[in-house]
């Protein structure tokens, strides 16, 4: 919950500082400043910079767990990383379980940055929306992820894992998709 609900958060404060980005750097060659080159390259050394110290305070903080990690055992000695990392995906692709687990996580991420790449062309060319009405979507956007993270928080108590997945995927699936079939 605790890294969903980071994730949550650190999209919400990046997308909002995209808005602000782009309508301080709209001009008279630009006056839509998502069309700016510009702000883009500033906006990625920023979140860059911010990505580097998420991951390096997590690790961080959480350097008092390792007196509690498990010994590593004499299966791995000799071995290069690369053999290690093998060895290790074909364990846990071994278990079928993983696999799905895997494969519908990967589908999701998938899905999810194809969408969040492509979201400034579709709000320009596909629903020709103003930067002003993309700031409205987005916070649609943030308060219904939050409301659905706690929807399918007490689904999840009350069903397992796997089904709880699926059926989110599905209604994702119809949410996402059905908006552009119907236009």
């Amino acid at each position: 919950t605790a890294r969903s609900l980071s994730g949550v958060i650190g999209t919400a404060i990046s997308v909002t500082a995209y808005f602000v980005l782009v309508g301080i750097m709209a001009s008279p060659e630009f006056p839509d400043g998502r069309l700016n080159p510009q702000p883009y390259e500033v906006f990625a050394g920023i979140f860059g910079l911010v990505i580097v110290a998420a991951i390096l305070a997590s690790a961080w903080g959480t350097r008092d767990r390792i007196p509690h990690l498990e010994e590593p055992d004499d299966a791995g000695a000799g071995r290069s990383l690369g053999q290690a990392l093998a060895r290790d995906l074909r364990e846990a692709l071994a278990i079928r379980s993983f696999r799905s687990l895997f494969a519908g996580f990967t589908l999701c991420f998938l899905a999810w940055g194809v969408t969040n790449a492509l979201g400034t062309h579709n709000a320009l060319y596909f629903w020709h929306v103003t930067i002003e009405q993309q700031g409205v979507w987005g916070l649609f956007v943030l308060f219904g992820t939050i409301l659905g993270m706690g929807f399918w928080g007490r689904v999840a108590k009350r069903t397992d894992k796997k089904p709880t997945f699926l059926m989110g995927m599905l209604w994702f699936t119809i949410f996402a998709a059905a908006p552009p079939l119907l236009k």
